[in-house]
């Protein structure tokens, strides 16, 4: 169900909706504007900004609008585009007539600083929002430009081609960072994750997740039934909502690219979505443009969910469901290991209608559901191992383990291992004890297991019972690479308490490796790490932050002994250096010393 606040009816297709100053302005394709007031959401009057006989077509990504009250209008077969102000009144700020043929797409920064427009002609233009000069171009395509979309810091641009190539342009360096062959013609994109990722829906019903540091393609769903025609994610950039030329409508999870919601609206033809203050407004081709109040029912949401009241919650969100995307259901994905947890055990038990009750609010998740279905399936096999381990037929058990690898989430399992490390525990105290005398009644304790996969690690026990006092003292000589030499070598002693504690200090010690890198103590990170180092689980990790960390202290030192040349050439290697705030400062200086100089050149001033 969806808490519709208000529906008004413009009669053409809605291309933009945007607050300009203190109103809501929504444009549409005949070149109307149409001022609405922010709260009552009642329409104020209609302007049109040009009688021009030729209209956009109505699902045009031609038309955008800033939050600084800007916004472009593109006029069909002149391959020209008008820039308008609104903030009390409209005003004309200039005309874009750099194209050889028709604007295609536009779409201003998130800081309203940029305009930039893609055209048949393949063609991308920069210009500046105070004096509209061109400020950089992309290199030209062979077809038309079908997507444009900023960063959210505003340094970086992505533009989709109908060549199905999308171009990832650094607006800083004035450069592109890589190209992006899809299967099909980019619609929309958005980026997320700090700038890192962008989440992009492609003409053929599909979405993908797109990494622009690891430059890979991270996730390719096919979600959509028909072509997916709008896109914008919320606030905190978890989540994205995605319009069709249908009358569907879905909830994406924008981390994972996991579909949440698949909504059937009564309207067709979603050309716009935008979120705003506590809604989502909806514009379709009809000329429908609906407020949905999306955040209705989350105090009643918070109660249940406070008390973890899970099926209450889940009563709260179906009379919502975009209360599906809020913050707090992120409860959901944290309990849902112990849940799936709890419900196997009560298969176990041959509680299956209790299982399925307790998983109920949960498996409305595609993905839980299957995980909980799976386990469903293999009830019939749960039983026969959870008898084997009871029994202590413990070479059944086993065989069944590797028959059936998701047995070793079961609480059977749990039972069975903890009584294999008891036993174990005990043996091996016999023989730290005194490895000759205690030698046979070793073997007795441990003989339960003597046909299982813990066979090997039983004779290794036994023949060489003496390195336990081998390896706790390389332990308190902090020996670390002997000590995890002679483990790799006697593989029992990973079973051991004390390569569990080594782990943990090695765990403690990435924990510390991550915190002085972070507070840029970095002589103190290095030595840690080069004790980290002799742990092989941490090794190959570790040596790749150091690497990191020692481009970031050379940033620094270049930085402040004002050597810009260097740093640059830095970042150019390593893009996450980009994110130093010490980097941010030294963009933001040039950036005020760039527009100091560049007004003085409009003005015929030497810098």
């Amino acid at each position: 169900m969806l808490n519709t606040r208000k529906v008004l009816f413009l009669e053409n297709s809605i291309m933009e909706v945007s607050k300009c100053g203190d109103y809501l302005v929504a444009l549409d394709n005949t070149y109307k504007l149409h001022i609405i007031h922010p709260s009552k959401l009642d329409l104020i009057k209609s302007v049109t900004l040009t009688k021009h006989p030729h209209y956009t077509h109505k699902y045009s990504n031609s038309f955008s609008a800033s939050n600084a009250g800007l916004f472009i209008i593109p006029f069909v077969k002149t391959k020209k585009g008008v820039v308008y102000s609104f903030v009390k009144e409209i005003s004309r700020k200039s005309v874009i007539s750099w194209h050889e043929q028709d604007i295609e797409c536009a779409s201003f920064s998130k800081d309203g600083k940029i305009l930039a427009t893609g055209g048949q002609d393949g063609k991308v233009f920069l210009f500046d929002t105070t004096r509209y000069e061109v400020l950089t171009t992309l290199p030209a395509r062979g077809d038309y430009i079908s997507s444009i979309s900023f960063s959210d810091d505003s340094k970086m641009l992505v533009s989709s081609c109908f060549d199905k190539f999308t171009t990832i342009f650094d607006i800083e360096r004035n450069r592109v960072l890589h190209n992006l062959k899809s299967a099909d013609v980019v619609e929309k994109c958005s980026f997320f994750d700090d700038d890192r990722k962008i989440f992009m829906i492609l003409r053929n019903g599909s979405s993908l997740i797109y990494d622009t540091i690891e430059r890979k393609t991270q996730a390719l769903e096919n979600h959509f039934r028909n072509w997916p025609s709008s896109l914008d994610l919320s606030f905190d950039r978890k989540y994205a909502v995605v319009g069709t030329r249908s009358n569907a409508l879905y909830a994406i999870r924008a981390e994972d690219n996991a579909k949440l919601l698949d909504i059937t609206l009564e309207y067709s033809g979603i050309g716009v979505v935008r979120f705003y203050k506590d809604m989502l407004i909806l514009g379709t081709i009809e000329g429908a443009l609906l407020f949905v109040d999306y955040s209705v029912g989350s105090d009643e949401l918070e109660c249940a969910l406070n008390v973890k009241d899970f099926s209450k919650a889940r009563e709260v969100v179906e009379k919502n469901l975009f209360l599906s995307i809020h913050p707090m259901m992120e409860i959901f994905d944290k309990e849902w290991p112990k849940i799936l947890k709890e419900a196997v055990n009560m298969l176990n038990g041959d509680s299956v209608d209790d299982a399925i009750s307790l998983v109920e609010p949960f498996v409305v998740d595609v993905k839980k559901k299957k995980e909980f279905e799976f386990y469903l399936m293999q009830k019939d096999v749960v039983a026969l191992f959870a008898d084997a381990v009871e029994k202590k037929e413990f070479d059944r058990a086993y065989e069944l383990i590797g028959q059936n690898r998701f047995l070793v989430k079961t609480l059977a399992f749990s039972k069975l291992e903890a009584h294999w490390n008891k036993l174990f525990h005990r043996a091996k105290q016999l023989l730290e004890e005194n490895p000759v005398m205690n030698q046979r009644v070793a073997a007795a304790t441990l003989a339960p297991f003597e046909r299982t996969e813990k066979k090997e690690i039983i004779a290794q026990l036994l023949k060489n019972g003496e390195v336990f006092s081998q390896a706790e003292a390389l332990i308190k000589k902090r020996a670390f690479k002997a000590y995890f030499d002679i483990c790799q070598k006697f593989q029992f002693l990973k079973e051991t308490e004390l390569y569990s504690k080594v782990m943990s200090l090695g765990e403690k010690m990435m924990e510390d490796f991550n915190r002085l890198e972070r507070e840029q103590e970095y002589q103190k990170a290095f030595e840690t790490a080069k004790v980290l180092s002799n742990f092989p689980p941490y090794k190959k990790s570790v040596n790749d932050k150091v690497m990191i960390a020692k481009s970031k202290k050379e940033l620094i030192e270049a930085i402040e002994k004002g050597n810009i040349k260097r740093a640059y050439e830095l970042v150019e290697t390593y893009e996450v250096l980009k994110t130093m705030p010490q980097f941010k400062i030294l963009t933001e200086d040039f950036m005020k010393t760039f527009e100091r100089c560049k007004e003085g050149a409009y003005q015929g001033r030497p810098g």
